[in-house]
This record gives structure tokens, sequence and C-alpha cells, in this order.
């Protein structure tokens, strides 16, 4: 999430919100998978049923979702690289190119190095545990 946030930059979030509240697109979430230590903030890309499928774009590929260009958080154009192209690509087949009930996509801001659903594919909303309010 390098976009918006600084190395080591302290953020306020209300855990278990979402036990309450759907998960929006465009949250910054906090997200917990299983048989993991570590909580990830991610922002929140796809919701179930968005529709979507990737596009070849110079040395990568763009991800379409709703026929418009996922966008990042400050707005500049999401740039995949070939390797996450196999995730995307078994979603994309999978699911006939429809994010699935309880399956979100959440992303980071860093193309080359987020561990995210470019990775790891869609997480559940148990594993999504809490909303990043603010930071500081």
């Amino acid at each position: 999430m390098s976009e918006l946030f600084a190395p080591n930059q302290q953020v306020q979030a209300t855990m278990n919100y979402y036990q309450c509240h759907e998960v929006q697109r465009g949250d910054i979430v906090l997200i917990k998978k299983e048989n993991e230590n570590q909580i990830l903030i991610k922002y929140v890309a796809l919701i179930p049923g968005d529709h979507f499928y990737i596009q070849g774009f110079q040395n990568g590929f763009h991800l379409i979702v709703n026929n418009n260009i996922l966008l990042t958080p400050k707005g500049r154009p999401y740039l995949f690289n070939k390797a996450s192209e196999r995730v995307w690509s078994y979603f994309q087949k999978n699911n006939s190119e429809i994010v699935g009930l309880n399956e979100y996509f959440v992303l980071g801001t860093n193309f080359d190095g987020s561990i995210d659903s470019s990775h790891f594919g869609p997480v559940s909303r148990e594993e999504i545990i809490g909303r990043v309010l603010n930071f500081k």
C-alpha cells in the first residue's frame, strides 16, 4: 500500500466493522489469511457480483472490472505483471468472469511486490477483520 502509506505508518482501524456493515469497493481493510500470522492492509478492488476479465497491455495486463480499467486508490491504472496472469486467468475461467458470493479481491499498490489477491486469489468476508479509518 505504498501509494497510501509510508513504511511503519500507524493507522486507526475498527475491528469487526464488517460484522454489521457491507464490504464496499474502495474500502481499505485489514486481512487475516487463515494459517498466517501477519495482518495485511489492502484495498478492496472487486466485490461479489462484479464482472471482470484481463486485457493484455505492453508487458503485462490490465484488469477490466464492470467494463472499466481497474484503478488504484490514487486513480492510476493497475498494471499486473505476467506472473499474476495465471491467478487472474484461473479465477476468470472458473468463475465465468463474475466474482462469487462471499469473495473479495483485495490489492496493494506496489504492482511488482504486493502480496494480495493477484497472488493468493479472493478472500472471504471472514478474513476481512477490520476497516482502516484514517491515517496518522
